[in-house]
Parts: C-alpha cells; sequence; structure tokens
C-alpha cells in the first residue's frame, strides 16, 4: 500500500528521482515474495528511470538488485556479468568504493556455490577475507568463515576448513549460524 502510495504521490508531483526509488522498492518487494520476474519487470522499469536521469550509480544500485534475483532464477552468466561490471566500477573509486566492492565480490561468490564452482567461490572468498577491512568487521568475517568451511569442505581441503571453523566459532553469535557452523564441522570429521 505505501509503495503504491508513494509511486502515486511521485507521479503527480513528477519526482522522477522519487519514483524511480519508489519503483526499486518496488521490486524489493516482490523479490521478498519469491515473486521474481515480478522483482526483474519493477527493476527494469526502475534502471529506465536511472537512465532517463542520466543517474549512473542509480541504475548500478538496481542492477545489483538485479543481478540478486538472477542468480535466485538460475540465470548465473548475466549475474556474473553484472556483478563483474559493479566490481569494476567501486575498484574504480579507491577506498571509497572499497567495501561496496567487497560486499559485491561476496555476492560473486554466491553465484559460484550456487553453481558448485568451489574453486571460484573459494577463491573470492579467501580474498575478501584476506582484506584489511572485513579483519574489523566480525559480523561480515564470521559470515565468510562460514562459507570458507563449506567450500574447503567441498575442495576436501579439510584441515583449512577446521581453520575456518575455528575461527569462525571464535566470531559467531546468532544461533542460527552457530548450528550451521557445527553441522559443517560434524561433516569435517566424518
Amino acid at each position: 500500500y505505501l509503495i503504491n502510495k508513494g509511486l502515486s504521490e511521485s507521479e503527480s508531483e513528477n519526482n522522477i528521482q522519487r519514483k524511480a526509488k519508489i519503483t526499486r522498492e518496488l521490486g524489493v518487494y516482490y523479490r521478498k515474495r519469491g515473486q521474481l520476474d515480478s522483482a526483474i519487470i519493477h527493476y527494469d522499469n526502475s534502471i529506465k528511470i536511472y537512465e532517463q536521469l542520466k543517474d549512473s550509480s542509480g541504475v548500478l544500485f538496481v542492477e545489483i538488485a538485479k543481478a540478486n534475483v538472477l542468480k535466485a532464477k538460475g540465470d548465473f552468466s548475466q549475474a556474473i556479468n553484472i556483478f563483474n561490471n559493479a566490481i569494476i566500477f567501486f575498484e574504480g573509486k579507491g577506498d571509497k568504493g572499497k567495501k561496496k566492492s567487497l560486499m559485491i565480490k561476496n555476492n560473486l561468490a554466491g553465484v559460484y556455490i550456487a553453481m558448485k564452482d568451489w574453486e571460484n567461490s573459494g577463491k573470492y572468498l579467501e580474498e575478501i577475507y584476506n582484506d584489511s577491512f572485513i579483519k574489523g568487521n566480525k559480523a561480515i568475517l564470521s559470515s565468510i568463515c562460514i562459507n570458507l568451511v563449506a567450500v574447503k569442505t567441498k575442495l576436501s581441503l579439510l584441515d583449512e576448513a577446521l581453520q575456518y571453523a575455528n575461527e569462525a566459532l571464535e566470531l559467531v553469535k546468532r544461533p542460527r549460524s552457530l548450528a550451521n557452523l557445527y553441522t559443517n564441522i560434524g561433516a569435517i570429521y566424518e
């Protein structure tokens, strides 16, 4: 209701920037409801509006959201292309874009995990893990460690998997994450 109300108001006010943002939010709404095709339609509409505004950052932000939907739909090649373009964009921003670049690399690793491409997913996860910014963020670091446990286990690199698991045990606080971690540790020992 609120999104539709905001969309209507943005049109009556002829506020194109607001319309682009609200159209993007409509895509988020449909993504969260699992209506992925509808999400893509609204993301594409938002991208068109941002393109009319010549707002390349807005376009990129929506494309990243769209790439996550494409991943969920199994369109891995298109998701990978979008994520790679976004990484190039943010790496071109130097330190200012570093955090965003790392988060997109994490999304890219997720695509490779979904594809069961353990080598590429491990490559990106290790790059993220070794970054000094990530070392200072325990929540992100714990998530990366947990993913590395799973990837290293799949690659039969069990000693490395156990090292990441032990590090994650010191960082993880959420019960669900701990449960997943203990399941992975059990698989390593098995």
